[in-house]
C-alpha cells in the first residue's frame, strides 16, 4: 500500500493543530476593527469589578416571593442537562477550610459559573483575612491549582529583576522538589513583560524558540502575573505535563480574577510585615534609649551617693535617705532651684525595692493647667477633639514605680483635690472614662518655695500637704555648704570634660573667687559656668577667665561669702572683697584684649579709650614688671608714646 506524502518524504505523521488561548482585555472598549471576543458571564464580570457586589448578585433569590395565594409563581429556569440534579449548597462561612471543588457536582455552564464564582468568593475572603505571609503563600498556591484544575502550580515572586520560586505544589497539595528545573522561565518572563496571562496548549510547539519549553516537552501551561497598583509582584505558573489544551476560557478568566485578588492580599501582607518590622525596630530602639537613660540616672545617683561631704546639713540628708529609701511613703523635697531635688528623688527611687520599675518625672509648671489632668490620669478615646485613641497617664506609666512631681506648688486647687484622691484611694480615672484603674505608685513631690507658708496663706491644700509631708527632706543651698565646693568643682569638671580631654586646673585666686560668690542658682549655676569655661577651651582656669558677675562684687547676684580666716567689723568671720581699683582696671583691660584677640584698636574701643591711651597703660604695666594677658609683643610705634594722659 502506497504510503502517505509524509511517509514518502521521510517525515513522521503530522502533529494535530493546537489552540492558543489569548487573554482578553476587557478594560479596553471594543472598536470597529477589534476582533469579537466572548463576553464575560455576568457573575464573573461583577466579581472582577467588585467582589462584594458579586456576592450580593450570587445571593439573590431564585424564586420570587409569593404574597398572594392566587398569584402565579415564576418558574425556576433550569439549565439544560441540569434537570433532576440538586443545586450545590452555598457556603455559610467565609473562613471554612479550603476544600476541593468537584465540577461534576453541578450541571450546565450556568451552574458551573455560579459554583466557580461562589468558590472564588470563599477563597477571596480566606486569603484577604490572612496576614501571615507564609500561610498566605500556601493558600494562594493551593487555591490557584484548585480553581484552574491544573496538576501542578508554582508561585513565583518578582523582586528587583530577579524571580524566585517560593511555593511549588501539585494537585494533591504535596510539595514539588527542585521546582526551578520544572518550569519555563521564558514563559514567566513573557507574562511579566507583557503584563497579561500567557496560555499555551502545547508549549513545546508554540514556544519552540524557548529552550526550556522544548527540552521539557511542556504541554498545557498558563502563567498569570500578580500585579498591584501597576507593580508586578510575581506570577502564578500552572501546567499539565501530560495533557494538551487543558486550560479553557472559563479557567483562564477564573485564574485572572483570582490573581488580581491574590496580588492585593499579598501586597497587604507585605505591608503588615513591613509595619511589624518597623514597630519591632522602634521597640528595640526605645528599649535601648530606656536602658541608656537608666544607666545615666544610676551613674548620677552613684556619683551623688559617693560624694564625700563635709557639710553637716547634707550629711543629715544622706542619713535620712538611707532610712526612707526602702519605704513606700510619699516624700516631699524642699530646696532652692538648682540644688538637685530631682537627683535626690532618683537616689531614693534607685535605692528602694522599686529600682527595677519606671521612674517617671514631670514638672507641673511646664504643663498647662488644661492638659495637666489628661497628662497625669490619661484619657479615653473620644474624650475630646483629637483623642482618636486612649492614652495612659503618668500614674499608669509609673505603676509599681515612682512618680516625681516637681514644682507641685504650681498645681491649681482643683488639681490638688484630684491628686489627693489618687493618693488616698490608689486608683485613677481617665478623662472621659467611667472605670477606675488601680495603681501602685510612690509619689515624690518637690518645691522651691516654703510650702508650709503657702498652706497658712491658703494657697496650698492643707490635707494634701499632710498627705505628702510624711517624710520631709530639705536640701541646703550651695552657699551653706561651701566646704564641699572643691569636691563639686573637681567632680563636675571630670564629668563635663570629653573622654579624650584632660580636665583643666583652677588657679587658687580663681577658686577663691568661686568660693566668695554666693551662687543664687546653686549647683546648676556652678555647672553652667564650668561648661562655659570648657567650651572656650581653657586649659587652666584663671581669675580673668571667670564671668564678670563672679569676679566683680558690684555685679554679683547677692552678697559675697567672706574669705576664710578674715574678720569683719562685727568680730565675725568674713570681710569685704579685697579687690582695689588697680586690680579691677587690670582685669578689665585683660578681658578687652582677649575679646579683641590682641587687637589694641578694638580693645580701646571696648574700653572707651583712645588707642594711644591704652598703649600708655600697657607700657606702665610693663614698666612695673606686669604683663597683662592678651598683650602681645609691641612694635616701636606702640612703645613710643608721650607722657601726657590721653585717656
Amino acid at each position: 500500500m502506497a504510503g502517505s506524502p509524509d511517509d514518502r518524504e521521510g517525515r513522521g505523521p503530522k502533529r494535530p493543530a493546537t489552540r492558543r488561548f489569548e487573554r482578553p482585555t476587557p478594560t479596553r472598549p471594543a472598536g470597529d476593527d477589534d476582533e469579537a471576543t466572548e463576553p464575560l458571564p455576568a457573575e464573573l464580570a461583577a466579581f472582577a469589578r467588585n467582589p462584594r457586589d458579586a456576592e450580593k448578585l450570587l445571593g439573590r433569590p431564585r424564586r420570587r416571593e409569593v404574597t398572594d395565594p392566587n398569584e402565579e409563581t415564576e418558574e425556576l429556569r433550569v439549565p439544560p442537562g441540569a434537570a433532576g440534579k440538586p443545586r450545590p449548597p452555598r457556603p455559610d462561612k467565609a473562613h471554612q477550610p479550603i476544600q476541593a471543588m468537584r465540577p461534576s457536582d453541578v450541571g450546565g455552564s450556568a451552574g458551573r459559573d455560579e459554583a466557580r464564582l461562589a468558590r472564588l468568593l470563599e477563597v477571596n475572603k480566606a486569603i484577604n483575612n490572612e496576614r501571615d505571609l507564609g500561610k498566605l503563600l500556601d493558600m494562594i498556591m493551593d487555591a490557584a491549582v484548585e480553581v484552574s484544575r491544573a496538576r501542578r502550580g508554582f508561585l513565583v515572586l518578582w523582586d528587583r529583576g530577579e524571580m524566585q520560586v517560593v511555593r511549588a505544589r501539585n494537585i494533591e497539595r504535596g510539595t514539588i522538589s527542585s521546582p526551578e528545573t520544572s518550569i519555563s522561565r521564558h514563559l514567566i518572563r513573557e507574562a511579566i513583560d507583557r503584563r497579561e496571562t500567557v496560555v499555551t496548549a502545547r508549549a513545546a510547539t508554540e514556544r519552540d524558540e524557548y529552550a526550556s519549553a522544548t527540552s521539557m516537552d511542556l504541554k498545557s501551561v498558563a502563567v498569570s502575573p500578580l500585579m498591584s497598583r501597576g507593580r508586578v509582584l510575581g506570577a502564578i505558573y500552572l501546567d499539565e505535563p501530560d495533557r494538551v489544551g487543558v486550560f479553557q476560557d472559563d479557567d483562564i478568566r477564573s485564574l485572572e480574577a483570582f490573581s488580581d485578588q491574590a496580588a492585593i492580599a499579598l501586597q497587604n501582607a507585605r505591608y503588615v510585615a513591613e509595619l511589624e518590622t518597623r514597630m519591632e525596630s522602634q521597640r528595640l530602639r526605645l528599649r535601648r534609649v530606656e536602658a541608656e537613660v537608666r544607666r545615666r540616672d544610676e551613674d548620677d545617683v552613684r556619683r551623688f551617693g559617693n560624694l564625700v561631704t563635709k557639710s553637716p546639713k547634707l550629711k543629715r540628708v544622706f542619713e535620712l535617705l538611707a532610712r526612707v529609701a526602702e519605704t513606700a511613703f510619699p516624700v516631699i523635697i524642699q530646696g532652692e532651684s538648682g540644688t538637685g531635688k530631682e537627683l535626690l528623688a532618683k537616689a531614693i527611687h534607685y535605692s528602694s525595692d522599686r529600682r527595677e520599675q519606671p521612674f517617671v518625672p514631670m514638672n507641673c509648671a511646664a504643663v498647662p493647667e488644661t492638659l495637666l489632668d489628661s497628662e497625669l490620669f490619661g484619657y479615653q478615646a473620644g474624650a475630646f477633639t483629637g483623642a482618636v485613641r486612649g492614652h495612659r497617664g503618668l500614674f499608669e506609666q509609673a505603676d509599681k514605680g515612682t512618680l516625681f512631681l516637681d514644682e507641685i506648688e504650681e498645681m491649681s486647687p482643683a488639681m490638688q483635690g484630684k491628686l489627693l484622691r489618687v493618693l488616698q484611694e490608689g486608683e485613677v480615672r481617665r478623662v472621659g472614662g467611667k472605670a477606675t484603674v488601680k495603681v501602685d505608685v510612690r509619689v515624690i513631690a518637690a518645691t522651691n518655695r516654703d510650702i508650709q507658708e503657702m498652706v497658712e496663706r491658703g494657697e496650698f491644700r492643707r490635707d494634701l500637704y499632710y498627705r505628702l509631708n510624711v517624710i520631709p527632706v530639705t536640701i541646703p543651698p550651695l552657699r551653706e555648704r561651701l566646704e564641699d565646693l572643691p569636691s563639686l568643682v573637681e567632680d563636675l569638671l571630670g564629668r563635663l570634660a570629653e573622654a579624650n580631654q584632660q580636665p583643666p586646673q583652677v588657679d587658687p585666686d580663681a577658686f577663691e573667687a568661686l568660693r566668695r560668690f554666693n551662687w543664687p542658682g546653686n549647683i546648676r549655676e556652678l555647672e553652667n559656668e564650668l561648661k562655659r569655661l570648657l567650651a572656650l577651651g581653657f586649659q587652666r582656669i584663671r581669675l580673668v577667665d571667670l564671668d564678670g558677675r563672679i569676679t566683680s562684687p558690684e555685679r554679683r547676684g547677692g552678697q559675697a561669702a567672706p574669705p576664710a580666716g578674715a574678720a569683719d567689723p562685727n568680730g565675725e568671720s568674713g570681710a569685704l572683697p579685697t579687690l582695689n581699683i588697680k586690680e579691677l582696671e587690670k582685669i578689665t583691660i585683660e578681658r578687652a584684649l582677649q575679646a579683641s584677640n590682641g587687637n589694641k584698636t578694638h580693645a580701646a574701643k571696648l574700653l572707651g579709650l583712645s588707642r594711644r591711651g591704652l598703649l600708655k597703660k600697657l607700657e606702665r604695666y610693663r614698666a612695673e614688671g606686669e604683663h597683662l594677658a592678651g598683650d602681645t609683643a609691641v612694635g616701636d610705634d606702640e612703645a613710643a608714646v608721650d607722657d601726657g594722659d590721653d585717656d
